[in-house]
């Protein structure tokens, strides 16, 4: 089946954005009828090529290749460039109007004198591929050469060929372009290759063929911007009034919707064309939200060309063995499988599986992600997302149609979650062991578990869904309670979520308390991390209640010290206290060393809150001497951390700067960047205060690269407004304007309102340096109202004063202005 594209009758009329051209098409494109005995002739190929949208590396690297000779270089075996060029890349991905730009620029430059352009047919539903045989007395005939003349034999027949293109070089004074497009085996193209003499041939095929001394070309698929345009450009051509080609966030998520591949994406353009009524985010969001895979897959067809019908002339063309490999890996949960996880959906040997997966990668059906390249050291087997809809719903049909197949893909899938939820336990025993515990052999440390973990993470989340599907309920419950630290330490909140918000739904129908009170507690800390604090305080209530009903006091006090958390950050700081001193009073009857510790680590941050900073002080101090005791170092960063903030309020900035230094070197060493760049916020802040100014733009500078790099928003933000600070101690006021403008965009992104509110109060303290007295004065009033909103009474009163102060300062230059005027 042609891969279909953008339609065109002519390459001169071509529209200037090509995602993937028809084979009809381009023939109509290339060749005019010559007259001779109902034989096509090659027209001189126009000037004006069509442009590629996110393709130009990609092309010019192809033409280059297509480059002659130089006159000065002799054409020797050892330095002769190669005679061919393989294009190769899974069907829709644009491979035909990659090559139709590239024969159109080399045509063009006078590189060549003609272009022939070959359709072997290795991908035409109901034909059969064109032979050797065929494909050279196709390309005689297209050589104007007549049908009484193309010699009975192949090897005849090929001679003459190389005769033909010498002939035709020697005739035009340029050599001839051959392109054998829809190519299938080595046996098809091998004959075509012209040899010496300057003619090239560019072979189009979906998988690597194994041709000698050739030049490699891999099509991918679109970048999320180049993908955008596409859709953009689709839109202006058909109507340049559209409004939607502005509708660039609408587009995007179409684009993502469609994973980059160009036909998908021509697909959609079609669909948005048929029905200016239909917005791209409308079209994305049905995409998405259409569960079976077979039914998503063909809304990508506009009953002109549909992906399914591409992706299965691919499949059509392999082996048995190729094509069952195939839909195993439709049963695998997530697009990425490692060896071992096909191994044993396949319930037989590495040696036998593999192989067959290194077909289906020349096959360009799926990708191979080699083991050097994985941070776990395992290699892997990707699909894409849409090729993945195709593989499951092949799976889904088998299932439906052969009760023994049904059978077989379940307790293949049995088996992989199984060993999923063996090896999560096993990296889950590595993230939270203490010196001296017994570990699982299954890692050799904690770095190796979670280089595990994060090879396999978009696998075990999708497994969850997977083990609900097919009733393995144990795993559906185990897995995300096995997940949740591994998931907290990524900072993956939402997915975090969704898990337990699964497991709770079947233990609820369990009624399983323990389980649901556990749950109950990680979906609080999730909710907790994503700043939805009444929420976390209701779950982890309720949670705590369970735990209190089980007799598990232990993880009660944990609870209570979670509340805690929660109604410190709703400004709730004395019900925080009195959860934290109930904390430490079961943990004091348990003598539970580790959870007191914690427990007066988190009290001191309240107390901070509360401006009792000498209390804070002591509190951390307790918590830290517990903690080296204990050996605990990643929670004696944290109290490091916690003291030095508390040292900065009783303005002991010395000691501060100590303590931070020590909280960063810890999380350094332990390889935690998001706390790291925490250490670095709260030295370089210290560092301003004993005014080292450099020295804490420097500290500031990294941190904000950190917390981009760990995606926490609400980090940058208050990195930002330090950062801002320090840049007006240096006097280099724009760039503190900048920098607080951030931080108050990204406080309000985030939706902490007392955060945003603090960063007008900051762009106003910075304009007012630079003189801009009424921009500063607005900016305060701003942020005075947010701070009235959210209750901060204590800095409200401050920013009255500072309101005061500009409003003086206004009045006299206004006097002072209307005197001069005067």
């Amino acid at each position: 089946m042609p891969e279909s594209g953008v339609e065109t009758s002519s390459i001169a009329s071509a529209p200037s954005v090509v995602p993937e051209v028809g084979k009809q098409e381009v023939r109509q494109s290339v060749y005019a009828d010559s007259g001779a005995s109902g034989v096509s002739g090659v027209a001189e190929v126009p000037q004006g090529p069509p442009a590629l949208v996110g393709r130009h590396q990609e092309f010019d690297r192809l033409l280059r290749s297509l480059a002659p000779q130089q006159p000065d270089e002799p054409e020797v075996l050892s330095t002769s460039p190669p005679d061919t060029a393989v294009v190769a890349g899974m069907g829709g991905i644009g491979k035909t109007a990659l090559v139709l730009n590239a024969a159109v620029a080399a045509h063009g430059r006078g590189w060549f004198s003609r272009v022939v352009w070959l359709d072997l047919q290795s991908h035409t539903p109901g034909v059969e591929p064109l032979s050797d045989d065929q494909a050279l007395d196709t390309a005689l005939r297209q050589l104007n050469v007549p049908a009484s003349d193309i010699p009975p034999t192949t090897e005849e027949k090929a001679a003459a060929y190389r005769g033909r293109l010498a002939g035709e070089q020697q005739r035009r004074g340029a050599p001839v372009l051959v392109v054998a497009d829809n190519a299938g085996s080595v046996e098809q193209v091998e004959a075509l290759r012209p040899g010496h003499g300057g003619s090239r041939l560019v072979v189009i095929t979906r998988q690597w063929l194994q041709l000698p001394a050739v030049h490699r070309h891999a099509v991918n698929i679109l970048d999320s911007q180049s993908a955008t345009r596409l859709l953009e450009h689709q839109l202006r051509e058909a109507d340049p009034q559209d409004s939607r080609s502005a509708d660039y966030d609408g587009l995007r998520q179409l684009a993502s919707a469609c994973e980059g591949l160009p036909l998908a994406l021509t697909i959609m353009g079609a669909v948005l064309v048929r029905d200016p009524g239909h917005e791209p985010a409308e079209l994305a969001a049905e995409l998405r939200e259409l569960e079976d895979s077979a039914e998503r897959l063909g809304r990508f067809d506009d009953g002109h060309r549909g992906l399914e019908g591409v992706f299965a002339t691919s499949l059509d063309r392999l082996a048995d063995a190729q094509r069952m490999m195939f839909v195993l890996l439709g049963l695998s949960p997530g697009r990425r499988s490692s060896t071992t996880a096909v191994v044993l959906l396949a319930g037989t040997q590495e040696h036998e599986v593999r192989p067959v997966l290194l077909d289906l990668a020349r096959a360009h059906l799926v990708q191979h992600r080699a083991a050097r390249d994985q941070a776990s050291g395992e290699e892997f087997w990707e699909l894409h997302d849409l090729v993945a809809d195709y593989a499951r719903s092949l799976a889904e049909e088998a299932r439906q149609n052969d009760t023994e197949a049904d059978q077989t893909y379940h307790a293949a899938q049995i088996r992989l979650i199984d060993h999923y939820t063996a090896m999560t336990e096993a990296a889950d025993r590595h993230l939270h062991a203490q010196p001296g515990d017994d570990v699982s052999a299954a890692f050799g440390d904690r770095e190796e578990a979670l280089a595990w973990l994060d090879d396999h993470r978009e696998a075990l989340v999708t497994a969850v869904r997977t083990a609900v599907e097919i009733d393995h309920t144990k795993a559906a419950c185990d897995l995300p309670l096995l997940l949740n630290r591994y998931l907290d330490s990524r900072r993956d909140f939402a997915d975090n979520l969704d898990l337990n918000a699964v497991a709770h739904r079947l233990f609820t129908q369990a009624d399983d308390l323990q389980g649901q009170a556990t749950a109950l507690y990680n979906l609080g800390n999730a909710l907790l991390h994503l700043r939805r604090f009444e929420q976390a305080v209701s779950l982890h209530t309720t949670a705590l209640e369970l735990f209190t009903k089980l007799g598990h006091q232990h993880v009660a006090a944990r609870t209570w010290n979670q509340i805690a958390t929660a109604l410190r950050a709703l400004r709730r700081f004395e019900q925080a206290v009195s959860a934290h001193t109930a904390a430490l009073e079961l943990l004091e009857d348990l003598h539970d060393s580790a959870g007191q510790a914690n427990a007066l680590d988190n009290l001191g941050i309240t107390e901070q809150d509360l401006r009792r900073f000498a209390s804070a002080i002591t509190s951390h101090t307790l918590a830290l001497d517990l903690l080296r005791e204990l050996g605990d170092r990643h929670a004696e960063a944290g109290a490091w951390t916690n003291l030095g903030t508390a040292l900065q309020g009783r303005r002991r900035y010395a000691d501060a700067v100590e303590a931070h230094t020590r909280a960063r070197d810890l999380w350094r060493e332990l390889g935690d960047r998001h706390a790291e760049a925490t250490a670095w916020t709260n030295l370089g802040t210290a560092l301003e205060e004993r005014r080292r100014y450099r020295d804490s733009l420097a500290a500031l500078t990294w941190a904000q690269h950190l917390f981009h790099e760990t995606d926490d928003r609400h980090g940058e933000a208050l990195t930002c407004t330090n950062l801002g600070n320090t840049l007006v101690r240096l006097r280099r006021f724009d760039e503190a304007v900048a920098m607080h403008t951030r931080a108050r965009d990204l406080f309000r992104h985030v939706g902490d309102h007392h955060g945003e509110a603090r960063a007008w109060i900051n762009l106003g303290a910075a304009l007012y340096s630079m003189g801009r007295i009424e921009e500063a004065l607005t900016a305060a009033e701003q942020g005075l109202d947010g701070l009235e909103a959210a209750g901060d009474e204590h800095y409200a009163r401050r920013v009255r004063g500072i309101l005061a102060g500009y409003k003086i300062r206004l009045a006299v230059r206004w006097h002072v202005w209307d005197r001069w005027r005067r």
